[in-house]
């Protein structure tokens, strides 16, 4: 099948035949190329920000800030991951901490401390699970 259709492209392959015989008019050589569409400006919503900034911004959707680092770090209560359990003990014992300082913590502990509390995670996600079924 390749073959017929790489015939029927060079224009060497006649329409109900497999042979050399005339080529098919029309050929892919005699196709012109696609026209490429030019952008409409009247058409275009305001659905992005200039290209100058790189960012895409939805209409209806708040862009959100950047987190300051030296915020004071507050845990999700709601939150069950591994790092959001680690930052409810390391909360505990540092009342004024911030962002940046918590970040630091998790990224210093060994990938032994972050499975502990991955471990704790799956735990605390299994337990509210068996809570909604009850």
């Amino acid at each position: 099948m390749g073959y017929v259709i790489a015939r029927l492209a060079k224009g060497t392959l006649s329409r109900g035949q497999d042979s050399k015989s005339e080529p098919i008019a029309g050929s892919l050589e005699e196709i012109p190329p696609l026209a490429t569409p030019t952008p409409d400006p009247a058409s275009s919503m305001e659905t992005s920000a200039p290209l100058s900034t790189g960012v895409i911004v939805q209409p209806g959707k708040e862009k959100r800030t950047p987190t300051n680092p030296n915020n004071i770090f507050k845990p999700n209560s709601d939150s069950t991951t591994a790092r959001n359990l680690c930052g409810i003990e390391w909360q505990a014992e540092h009342k004024t901490g911030t962002i940046a300082e918590f970040a630091a913590h998790w990224n210093s502990l060994t990938a032994k401390q972050k499975e502990s509390y991955a471990s704790r995670s799956k735990l605390v996600d299994a337990a509210s699970c068996q809570g909604k079924r009850a």
